[in-house]
């Protein structure tokens, strides 16, 4: 049988519409990945965000013990002095890098667990 003119843009136009609905469940299959990615990373912002506290906090917690060698070295050299012996010059340096660092080691564990929190 013969297919009028009606018919052949009825199956045209069908045809079209077809292709038409696969490729927008393409699309939505596509929004559907990117969801689960998202998803599954933002999963991880806890985790990540409870990491950076605890680290923060190991920081600081250093940076606390790093400011006491100062005051551990001003003891033992006064000590030392009263002893009428000198301490070695690299011992100072040392004492002084120790309180350089725990201040700026203070610094950065107070601004890492400002930035943790905005997580």
């Amino acid at each position: 049988m013969k297919q009028s003119k009606t018919e052949k843009a009825v199956f045209a136009k069908l045809s079209t519409q077809k292709v038409e609905l696969e490729e927008h469940k393409i699309e939505l299959s596509a929004l559907d990945d990117l969801n689960a990615k998202y998803k599954k990373i933002a999963a991880n912002a806890p985790k990540i965000k409870n990491v950076v506290q605890k680290e923060a906090n190991n920081l600081a917690a250093v940076a606390t013990s790093l400011g006491t060698i100062k005051g551990q070295f001003e003891k033992i050299e006064q000590s030392a002095k009263e002893l009428g012996m000198e301490i070695p010059s690299a011992y100072r340096s040392m004492a002084e890098v120790a309180e350089s660092l725990a201040k700026e080691w203070g610094k950065a564990a107070t601004k890492i667990a400002t930035a943790a929190k905005e997580i």
